[in-house]
């Protein structure tokens, strides 16, 4: 069963980001996941496209990503 396998790996991944941080939003993983697997220079109108929230959002979205690079 393919899908099985794809949960498995989601389950992975959502582990992952809790290791990171235990109250990490959807949106905030979704975005991430999205920028990891789109190719260089995604843009900001392409994000929101792909998440599906507004760019106001995603502008927060990706300030708050930014406090783990740091």
């Amino acid at each position: 069963m393919r899908s099985v396998g794809g949960l498995h790996a989601l389950a992975r991944a959502l582990d992952e980001f809790r290791k990171l941080d235990a109250e990490i939003p959807p949106q905030q993983m979704l975005t991430f996941l999205w920028v990891c697997i789109s190719p260089p220079g995604i843009t900001m109108k392409e994000l929101c496209e792909r998440v599906g929230i507004a760019q106001s959002a995603m502008s927060r979205t990706v300030a708050q990503l930014g406090k783990y690079g740091s």
